[in-house]
This record gives C-alpha cells, structure tokens and sequence, in this order.
C-alpha cells in the first residue's frame, strides 16, 4: 500500500466528514444541531480513540457507536419544505461516503506484506550472497561487494517504512482530521 495513497484517502474522509456538517448547517431543522454536536464528537473520537488503534489494524468501538448514533439520526430527520429534501438527498449520499470512508481507512490499517515476501527477500539476499562467494576477489569485485548490500538494505527498509503506514516514525498523521475539527467549531452557518 502506497503511503500516499493512505495519507489521501485520509485525506478525503475528513474534507467528507467538512461536507457533511456543512450541509447539515445550511439545512435549516433546528434538530441538526443535536446531530452537528455528535458529528464534532465523532471526529474527536477518531483522532483520540481510534487513531491509535489503526497501529492494531482495528477500529475504535466507540468510535463506530458515536457513527450508527449519527446515522440513525441523519435518517430520521424529516425535510419538509423543497430546499430540505434536496440537501437530504445530499446528507444522505455524504453520510454513506463518510461510512465508506471509515471502513477503507480500517481496511488499509491491516493491510500488509504477507511473510512469504519477506521469506523470498531473505532466499534473495541469501542467493545473493552464495554466488558472490564464487568469484575471484578484485577490485570491481570488491567494491559491487560493498554497494550490493547497502542497495538491498536500502530497498528492504523502504520497504518496511511503507508497509504499514499507521505504525512507526514516517505513520500517517490526523493532521487533516485536526484541520476540520477547527473549521468546525467555527460553523455557524
């Protein structure tokens, strides 16, 4: 999994979740406030109680309870004039991308390179390794001898960094998720 493609992914859910309170702002039902203070309580939870289970590959079961609240509500609201069930249609579709979302984001956490690549690096390295033992030493020889392995170190660590990109140093950040949380709190219309 490309490390960038996660951080976009990450990306796309919060401008969602954005999209999602700000139609429900312009909705105009005094009863979307209820469903905007759990929606900001949604993100909240994703960056303090289900980021750090990503590193786990698992989700956060408040987490998704704060969502089914949110979506019972979304559904449950009644338009009553022809500019509400427009945006309706809209909160619905927005409401069901944002789920999508969540559950890619999940998904891509557990995914990883299955052990049988890692068995062939080594069998590589380890090949590798046996048939330089069979040429005469000089100093081409040597210096191929030298740079193989810093190559191959370099090309496994990338590796490794990428694997998993909610786990370790180079892991991606909630930083958009931090972003709309404060263009949320200042919404009012």
């Amino acid at each position: 999994m490309n490390l960038r493609e996660v951080q976009s992914l990450v990306s796309q859910e919060a401008g969602r979740i954005n999209n999602l309170d700000r139609l429900l702002t312009r909705y105009g039902d005094p009863a979307v406030a209820v469903i905007r203070k759990e929606l900001f309580e949604y993100m909240n939870s994703i960056v303090n109680d289900e980021w750090p289970n990503l590193e786990k590959a698992q989700g956060s079961s408040k987490t998704h309870m704060l969502w089914r609240g949110i979506s019972r509500k979304i559904m449950s609201l009644e338009p009553m004039s022809n500019r509400q069930i427009a945006m309706y249609t809209d909160i619905i579709k927005k409401s069901e991308e944002v789920a999508e979302s969540r559950e890619a984001r999940i998904e891509r956490a557990s995914i990883h390179l299955p052990g049988l690549f890692w068995i062939v690096i080594s069998i590589c390295i380890f090949s590798l390794v046996a048939i330089n033992t069979l040429f005469l030493p000089s100093d081409s020889f040597a210096f191929g001898l030298k740079i193989l392995p810093v190559t191959l170190g370099a090309l496994i660590s990338l590796l490794v960094i990428t694997d998993q990109p909610f786990k370790g140093q180079s892991a991606v950040k909630p930083d958009a998720f931090y972003k709309i949380i404060e263009s949320i709190k200042t919404r009012t219309e």
